[in-house]
C-alpha cells in the first residue's frame, strides 16, 4: 500500500495544471508510513482516521478541498498523461451545463485492458466536443463540481456507488459526460477473497439500488434479474457456501430494507434517465459475456474428461 500510494501522488504532481491540492484520507490502515510520507510531501495533506469509515472517508476530504473541482479517485489509481486535469479544467470552464466528467479506465497490471463499464460503443479518436452523454462514472477517476456533492450529498458506501451518486444527480438536473481521451491507470488485482468480497457487497447494493429507484413490478423484477446473475457469478467465483448464503440472505433483505425505507418514486420518464433506457437483463449479459464464456469452455473441458 505504501509503495502503491506513493506512486500515486508521484504521478498527480506531475500534473501541468499547477492550481490543485492533494489530500489523502487514510481508513486507519496499519500498512503506510505517513511520517515518511509527510516528510516527503510537505505539501500534500494528511488525514488520519482513527477507524475504517470506508466510502465516508471521502467526506473528510471534501470539508478539507478549496477547490471547485472535487477530484474522486483511490490509492491505486492516477491519470496516464500530464493534462488530465487541464483537460477537466478546459471543459468546466468552456461547459457549464457539465457537471460530472467520467474518464476512461485502463488496467496497466492486466495488459492495459480497458474497463467496459461504459457499454455503448463510442470511438476513443472521434467523440463530440462536449463529450458522450453518460448516466454514471467510474470512481477510481472522475471529477465532480463540488456544488454537485453540496446539493445531492455524498457516497453511500462501497458497492455501486458511483452509479448511486450518479442517479441522485441525475434527478437533480446535473450531467454527466464520458470523455474517452481523459485516461486513468487503475492497478487493480483480483484475489480470491477479494472477489469473494466484492460479490458479497454488490450482491446486496445492486438489490439496495433496483429496489430504491424502480416502481412495482419493475423494482421486483430488477431483483430476480440480479439474483440470477448475481449466483452465476458465484459459481464462476467459486464463493463458499456459507457466503453464497450469506450474500442471498442479504439481497433479500436488502430489497425488503430498501422497499420500506429508502424508497424514491420516480416517474417513468426519469426511470429512462437514469438507466438509459437500456434492458437490465442485455446490460448484465452484457458484463458477464466474458465470464459466460470461460464458464462454458471449462465445463466443455470437465465433460470431455
Amino acid at each position: 500500500r505504501f509503495e502503491r500510494l506513493n506512486f500515486a501522488i508521484n504521478k498527480f504532481l506531475e500534473q501541468n495544471y499547477e492550481n490543485f491540492e492533494i489530500i489523502v484520507v487514510d481508513n486507519n490502515s496499519d500498512k503506510v508510513n505517513y511520517k515518511l510520507l509527510q516528510e516527503k510531501y510537505p505539501n500534500v495533506k494528511f488525514i488520519i482516521l482513527p477507524v475504517n469509515i470506508h466510502l465516508q472517508a471521502f467526506d473528510f476530504g471534501v470539508m478539507e478541498a478549496k477547490g471547485d473541482i472535487l477530484w474522486r479517485t483511490d490509492d491505486d489509481s492516477n491519470p496516464r498523461d500530464k493534462d488530465a486535469f487541464s483537460k477537466v479544467n478546459q471543459i468546466f470552464q468552456k461547459y457549464s451545463d457539465i457537471h460530472i466528467i467520467a474518464t476512461e479506465i485502463i488496467e496497466p497490471l492486466h495488459s492495459n485492458s480497458v474497463q467496459k463499464w461504459y457499454q455503448k460503443p463510442y470511438d476513443q479518436n472521434n467523440f463530440p466536443e462536449e463529450g458522450i452523454p453518460t448516466n454514471h462514472f467510474m470512481g477510481c477517476g472522475a471529477a465532480i463540481r463540488r456544488e454537485v456533492y453540496e446539493k445531492i450529498g455524498g457516497f453511500w458506501g462501497f458497492g455501486l456507488e458511483e452509479v448511486e451518486f450518479s442517479t441522485r444527480a441525475i434527478i437533480n438536473g446535473y450531467n454527466i459526460r464520458f470523455f474517452p481521451n481523459i485516461v486513468i491507470e487503475h492497478y487493480v488485482s483480483y484475489s480470491k477473497d477479494s472477489r469473494v468480497f466484492k460479490w458479497l457487497v454488490m450482491a446486496k447494493q445492486q438489490t439496495r439500488y433496483h429496489a430504491k429507484y424502480f416502481r412495482q413490478p419493475k423494482a421486483f423484477l430488477r431483483f430476480l434479474t440480479i439474483l440470477l446473475f448475481q449466483n452465476f457469478e458465484a459459481i464462476t467465483i467459486s464463493v463458499p457456501f456459507n457466503k453464497l448464503l450469506e450474500g442471498n440472505f442479504g439481497m433479500f433483505y436488502s430489497y425488503f430494507n430498501a422497499r420500506n425505507y429508502e424508497r424514491v418514486q420516480l416517474s417513468k420518464e426519469m426511470e429512462k434517465k437514469i438507466t438509459f433506457n437500456e434492458n437490465l437483463f442485455i446490460s448484465l449479459f452484457k458484463h458477464h459475456l466474458f465470464r459466460f464464456y470461460n464458464f462454458y469452455n471449462n465445463f466443455r473441458k470437465k465433460i470431455k474428461k
